[in-house]
């Protein structure tokens, strides 16, 4: 705030005029006065006020008037005007003159005693300086040599690019003016040497667009960067060298070892090394400890072994066929090129510890960028005391991937908001000018592939990838400005793909142009060492020694594949807990997970009681009256059982953290978690301070994004076991717009990649009459890829939940959301949890609990019994169901008397399956009873083609096929008319009470 009363005299001025003016009519004389002008009229008003005669009669005027009390509008007066007025003395009226009667002389220079060659400036000409510097600075990186294999930007019309027309006598001379630093202000210099090094800024193979950056202080930030570039120490040209050698012959070593595999290597873009080199030494002088990189596939291996620096031999041994142990035959391992992996390297200067963490990849392209910015939200948090200063996300992204993968457009609308701000992200971009076959005036719509980060305020650094100390030094401001700034910002290196999409991929047959003129290219590590040793920074046998060394090192790491037989999963881990896993822990252990009341009321007067000084919203202090009302009956709804589950945990310690689109308030306005004062806007969070030495808790609402933001939550997920975090969908059916994530990392994460997660996902579910949006949380699809073994229902409980992929529940009691929460904590593993929740249950009356069933040695239930019907071999029915259908089949039997005939059990944990309660009141409590599963969901969705192979096979024999009771097959979740739903729902509840 301090900032904005820092005025200017001549803004001060402008303000106390601008205060006491009042338009009659229209304004139409002052065009000059618009945001463009403001420097140059600033420059101006100093040099006036140091000695009136440096500017143009015509200013002297203007300055005069306004000072004297003229509006900035009425003051201006014409330049043949204000020759006279220039010189009509205070008090002496004004005299009037016709055009005819002004004879003037012409514009005499007002800069002065120039001992340069050509003449100076006039006024109008160092106006049009102005217009041209300001045409570089936003235009030039247009006119730049980006592309090695040059062929685009030939032949260009300078000006019409520039959108100027250049003065033919360049040998003018000018005083440069403040908004350039090609000079020192105020240094006198001829046009043609200012266009020279302005060309030499932005129009070679180094450039950036910054004009559009908001902040004043960051475009001047980078435009010094790039009007005055330092050149490279020779230290840091010999070690870009060294890596980039490294780089070349890594490459050239596995096509020569394995020349038919694909490997996605890196040549043709070859800078990346070095880049990513640069970046993680200059980094960490600027105090970043930890970088966590989401890199394409293409130059992964070449990463893994020269940045990450994993042994060779490792890498090698997915190039040939490895054996499973025991312990690990489950795993289905991954792609060469999609592999992770997390190692501590060491500054090679300042010996300082580095960690750097390289997030396993998929083949949907954009798909890891939330997850490795909500990394090193999460590590950050963790491992950094919270200093996000000191965990770098790097996004390494491609061409096509960062233009067409709409997961893109969704990350970079995370960057300014608080609660999925990881401090700023260096965006670097290998641009092949290629997406597998597709070139880009195809592929984009813009001039760059870059266009969205402008969309977001965010500089983009334009490098040729042929041009190795160029794209050091974009690397260096990208640094600086993401330490200074913690913001965003993209660096472009712009390349080619030496091969085909892959190494064993034709690419002559879409791009033979291109690609004739691919095989002339030199390696860019050749044309680089030639230059090297050429100034004499190396000598040819020096670099040749280091060559050597390393080829060796390759080779000696290939003949350890001889006695690498057995797969090593670990290595390719990408996250690290500490203190977590045990060999004393008991990885079969179910935890009882109930707590002390005295917790409980801590957390339930936190929930009930007006804040102090607060205005509430009359509806909330309602919701705050009921919620007295029930705790002092003992009585827990829904909302209460969800607080006490995060409250409870955040008195151990455990961070909680809660997202979703309107989680605050909770989108059926159940929650307020964070409520609003309604006259200040201020918010108080009411979990907020409750304990001493609490857990954080962190509820936020997202942006109207599923993908990035379920990303995100999985990548904070991933940084340690001791956080509970929670994405809750809107509505249920909006986790499709996630399907990449929940189809490619929750489900099969530690299968693939060895890791695990305990993200939690709440899904609201249930048919209520709302038509095919917003009904279902399509629960067929997370059954679908379970990894249950339906040929061994007899496995014990534990093992199977242990085995799971992940842990799907349905609960329908405040208390079993409770536990379920409270279970997801105290396992000694983290499995992903699918929670539906309810959302007509919210305020049902019937779906209560006790405040009994949350203390002492209580626990999630997978399964509950019907609490009114004892077993019995007078009950011919048993009904089996899952979710708030329950509510509904116990209204329909009280209403029907069938309370000894029908006994409703409901399923809580569907995936593992209870199959030992379920069996026990199947066989042994109702032996006479015929079993059936009820769904409101259509037959063909919801859980029945899970269930039924699973209960038939259980059941075997003893009680024959169940029968299906339910919603027929349909194309569509539910049905948009009420009276069509009406009567689906009293079909299937009427034969589900039928005997």
């Amino acid at each position: 705030m301090l900032r904005l009363f820092k005025l200017s005299p001549l803004k001060k001025l402008y303000i106390s005029r601008l205060l006491t003016r009042f338009y009659q009519h229209q304004v139409t004389f002052e065009p000059f006065m618009n945001g463009d002008s403001a420097v140059f009229i600033e420059e101006l008003f100093t040099t006036w006020r140091t000695n009136p005669k440096n500017v143009h009669p015509s200013w002297q005027v203007y300055f005069k008037l306004v000072e004297s009390g003229q509006s900035p509008g009425n003051a201006y007066q014409s330049p043949i005007r204000a020759r006279d007025l220039s010189a009509m003395k205070p008090g002496k009226p004004l005299e009037t003159k016709t055009v005819e009667q002004i004879k003037t002389k012409e514009d005499v220079p007002v800069t002065t005693d120039i001992p340069l060659d050509g003449r100076p400036a006039t006024f109008q000409e160092r106006v049009e300086l102005k217009n041209i510097i300001e045409s570089y600075q936003s235009r030039g990186h247009l006119l730049a040599s980006l592309d090695p294999l040059k062929l685009t930007r030939q032949n260009l019309d300078k000006e019409k690019v520039l959108e100027i027309k250049l003065p033919e006598d360049k040998s003018v001379v000018y005083i440069l003016p403040k908004k350039t630093n090609i000079g020192n202000t105020g240094e006198k210099l001829p046009l043609s040497e200012i266009i020279d090094r302005l060309e030499r800024a932005y129009c070679k193979t180094l450039t950036a667009e910054y004009s559009f950056v908001p902040d004043k202080e960051k475009r001047e930030f980078l435009r010094a960067k790039f009007e005055r570039r330092p050149n490279l120490t020779k230290t840091e040209r010999i070690d870009r060298l060294i890596v980039l050698g490294k780089s070349y012959n890594f490459e050239y070593f596995l096509s020569k070892k394995w020349p038919a595999e694909r490997k996605f290597g890196v040549e043709g873009c070859d800078a990346l090394v070095p880049a990513l080199q640069t970046l993680v030494e200059y980094g960490n002088e600027h105090g970043a400890a930890s970088f966590v990189f989401d890199m394409q596939h293409r130059g992964r291996l070449n990463l893994l072994a020269n940045i990450l620096q994993i042994p060779f031999v490792h890498i090698f041994s997915n190039f040939q066929s490895v054996k499973l142990s025991k312990k690990d035959e489950n795993t289905c391992g991954n792609a060469k090129y999609f592999l992770g992996g997390h190692t501590v390297v060491e500054h090679p200067y300042t010996k300082k510890k580095i960690r750097l963490a390289s997030i396993s990849n998929i083949g949907h392209l954009g798909a890891v960028n939330a997850i490795v910015k909500g990394y090193a939200y999460g590590d950050s948090y963790f491992n950094e005391n919270r200093e996000k200063k000191k965990v770098w996300p790097i996004i390494i992204h491609g061409d096509s991937g960062i233009r067409g993968q709409g997961v893109v457009y969704e990350i970079f609308n995370l960057v300014k908001l608080e609660k999925y701000n990881s401090g700023g992200t260096i965006h670097i971009i290998t641009n092949n000018q290629n997406g597998f076959t597709t070139g880009p005036e195809k592929a984009r719509s813009k001039e760059y592939c870059t266009c969205i980060a402008k969309a977001n305020d965010i500089p983009v650094i334009h490098v040729n990838g042929g041009d190795i100390d160029a794209v050091v030094y974009a690397i260096k401001v990208a640094v600086e400005y993401k330490y200074k700034y913690e913001s965003d910002i993209v660096v472009d290196i712009n390349g080619y793909r030496l091969y085909g999409h892959n190494e064993v991929d034709e690419p002559m047959y879409t791009q033979p142009t291109m690609y004739s003129v691919i095989k002339k290219m030199e390696p860019v590590y050749f044309t680089y060492r030639k230059k090297c040793i050429d100034e004499k920074l190396i000598t040819n046998e020096e670099l040749k020694k280091i060559e050597n060394e390393y080829v060796q090192k390759l080779e000696e790491n290939f003949k350890q594949l001889v006695n690498y037989t057995e797969y090593k999963p670990e290595i390719w881990r990408d996250t690290t807990w500490k203190n977590f896993f045990s060999d004393e822990k008991d990885p079969l252990m179910i935890p009882k997970t109930g707590v002390t009341k005295d917790v409980l009321n801590v957390i339930g007067t936190a929930l009930s009681t007006p804040v102090k000084d607060f205005n509430m919203h009359r509806g909330i202090q309602r919701v705050f009256q009921t919620r007295q009302k029930n705790l002092k009956e003992g009585i827990i709804d829904w909302a209460m059982g969800e607080a006490f589950a995060f409250g409870s945990l955040l008195q151990e310690g455990i961070f909680v953290r809660l997202s979703g689109q309107d989680v605050e308030r909770g989108t059926f306005s159940h929650r307020h978690h964070v409520i609003h004062d309604q006259k200040t806007g201020a918010t108080h969070n009411m979990l907020h301070n409750m304990f001493p030495s609490q857990g954080d808790y962190e509820v936020t609402n997202s942006p109207l994004s599923e993908y990035a933001v379920l990303g995100y939550e999985y990548g904070i997920s991933l940084t340690s076991p001791q956080a509970l975090v929670m994405w809750e969908a809107q509505f249920g059916d909006f986790c499709n717009g996630a399907q990449v994530m929940i189809d490619q990392f929750l489900a099969g994460g530690e299968n693939r990649w060895y890791r695990q997660s305990g993200l939690v996902m709440l899904l609201p579910h249930g048919m209520e009459g709302q038509g095919p949006e917003h009904s279902s949380a399509r629960p067929e699809r997370f059954l679908q890829i379970c990894n249950d073994n339906d040929s061994e229902p007899f496995t014990e409980a534990p093992v199977q939940l242990r085995d799971a992929n992940w842990l799907m529940v349905n609960p329908t009691t405040p208390a079993n959301m409770f536990h379920v929460l409270r279970r997801q904590m105290k396992l000694n593993y983290r499995k992903p949890l699918i929670v539906f929740t309810p959302k007509s249950l919210l305020r049902h009356p019937e779906c209560v609990s006790h405040i009994e069933e949350f203390v002492g040695a209580t626990e999630f239930r997978t399964y509950i019994a019907d609490p009114l019907v004892k077993p019995s071999n007078d009950v011919t029915k048993l009904i089996l169901c899952s979710g708030k259908v329950y509510y509904d089949l116990q209204a329909a039997r009280k209403e029907n008397k069938k309370d000894n005939d029908i006994a409703i059990a409901r399923i809580e944990q569907i995936f593992p399956l209870p199959y030992a309660q379920i069996l026990q009141d199947a066989l042994e409590n109702f032996p006479n009873a015929s079993v059936y599963w009820v769904q409101e969901e259509h037959k063909n969705q919801g859980w029945w083609s899970f269930i039924a192979p699973r209960l038939n096979k259980a059941l075997g024999k003893f009680k024959g096929p169940i029968t299906y009771v339910g919603r027929p097959p349909s194309c569509v979740p539910a049905t948009g008319f009420n009276s069509v739903y009406n009567r689906e729902k009293n079909n299937f509840i009427n034969t589900a009470m039928s005997i």
